[in-house]
């Protein structure tokens, strides 16, 4: 029989059970206003314990192992289910609960609500595809939240795919990127709330070069100069103390012709 250091003890107790059922193992038959457990296990040392232990506790510990050669459908370490089979009402129901506690002058370092350790494979088999959560699509629900963070900070290394299985980037996106406040910063500090189609206007740049001539326009009719010539003929006093054919006799044509 293995024995257990002289610093721990081990403690199984069950709460509020009368009897076991068939394959059942506990049945409530009490309320308690702390709560019930089917079953607890519970892992403590003494109070005037001064020892170390370099090695981990465990409250419990599950383990399935396959020695045989055959096929195993599916195997689970540890299943959680929690169900309503009749008309009652179930106001909060949690399939696994988890939740550090330090309650007293101590030090906890690092806490771990859950920790998953990286998968090991080397034995020569194969392990194929590998999914650290994998939670299946939701449907028939009120709100769907397959991860629901209240707050916090949430830290992801490596890359990140939204729509897409083989992300490329920190971030790759299959679809519209949206944001509803705040807008886009950008590496240099700045931040972009609209998308700007243009710009303010710029200052004027310098005067360009002068372009070629145009061409020659159309050659215009002379109907404003006989217009002139009849009002010329039509005035006598134009010119006074003169009379029309001294003014003819004075006046020159452009082509040495006299009036």
């Amino acid at each position: 029989m293995a024995r257990f250091p002289t610093a721990l003890f081990l403690r199984i107790a069950f709460v509020a059970v009368t009897k076991r059922i068939g394959s059942r193992i506990l049945e409530i038959t009490s309320i308690c206003g702390t709560g019930h457990r089917g079953r607890k296990g519970d892992t403590a040392t003494k109070a005037a314990n001064t020892l170390n232990f370099s090695g981990p506790l465990f409250g419990s510990l599950f383990s399935v192992d396959h020695y045989g050669s055959g096929t195993v459908g599916a195997a689970y370490g540890l299943e959680g289910e929690v169900s309503n089979l009749s008309s009652g009402t179930l106001s909060n129901a949690y399939a696994l609960w988890l939740q550090l506690q330090n309650t007293a002058t101590g030090e906890i370092t690092n806490g771990y609500g859950l920790r998953i350790g990286a998968p090991v494979n080397k034995g020569g088999g194969t392990l194929g595809n590998y999914y650290g959560i994998y939670v299946e699509k939701p449907s028939a629900l009120t709100n769907n939240y397959s991860i629901y963070s209240a707050g916090g900070t949430n830290y992801f290394a490596g890359s990140v795919g939204i729509g897409v299985s083989t992300p490329s980037s920190p971030i790759t996106v299959n679809g519209v990127i949206q944001t509803t406040s705040g807008g886009i910063k950008f590496p240099d500090g700045t931040t972009q709330s609209t998308a700007q189609v243009q710009g303010p206007a710029g200052p004027q740049g310098p005067t360009g070069a002068t372009g070629p001539q145009g061409p020659v326009g159309a050659t215009g009719t002379c109907r404003g100069h006989r217009s002139k010539r009849k009002d010329w003929a039509n005035r006598t006093t134009r010119h006074p103390g003169t009379t029309r054919a001294d003014r003819r006799d004075r006046s020159a044509r452009s082509d040495g012709t006299n009036w």
